[in-house]
């Protein structure tokens, strides 16, 4: 039986996690931000250069401002992970797929895995495997997982996942 104890100190991990990976979601939309400042910045300075007299070919304006809007197509890619992360806590009890839980928690941690040297794999093999759960929850231990498997990183650089459906769970 667990004491209050041990219910705090998995809560103080929970909350560790979800500031974490908050964290290293905000560092990516702020890089997206940063790209999309030194793009912008550079238009601006074609176009002063435009108002100045000089020629300045129409390509270089047409490649920059695409490179602004995937910067902003990735950022919303970002903001809407995040959406879906922040909300994994309004519910306590569901069935999830830990195979898509697995694919969307990699996804999380791919900026983690950069800064280590490692890439994060999932296996083509992973089927859907149902379980009843906190998607929280089972969102922490798949990140931790991760992190612990990022810290202990061999040479290759690659970590692969793999879940499979045993009866009554998923290993």
């Amino acid at each position: 039986m667990k004491t209050d104890a041990d219910w705090q100190s998995i809560a103080r991990e929970e909350i560790r996690f979800f500031g974490s990976v908050s964290a290293a979601i905000s560092h990516e939309i702020n890089n997206r931000f940063a790209v999309i400042n030194e793009k912008a910045g550079l238009l601006q300075d074609l176009a002063g250069m435009m108002v100045r007299g000089k020629e300045v070919d129409p390509e270089r304006i047409r490649v920059q401002s695409g490179k602004i809007a995937e910067q902003v197509g990735m950022a919303k890619l970002v903001v809407k992970n995040l959406n879906r992360f922040a909300h994994s806590v309004d519910v306590e009890h569901a069935e999830v797929d830990v195979a898509e839980m697995i694919e969307f928690v990699t996804t999380l941690y791919s900026r983690k895995a950069e800064m280590a040297d490692a890439r994060l794999t999932v296996m083509e093999s992973l089927e859907p495997a149902i379980v009843a759960t906190c998607p929280f929850i089972l969102e922490a231990l798949i990140g931790r997982s991760t992190e612990i498997a990022l810290s202990m990183i061999g040479e290759s650089g690659v970590i692969a996942i793999d879940a499979h459906a045993i009866p009554g769970g998923v290993r």
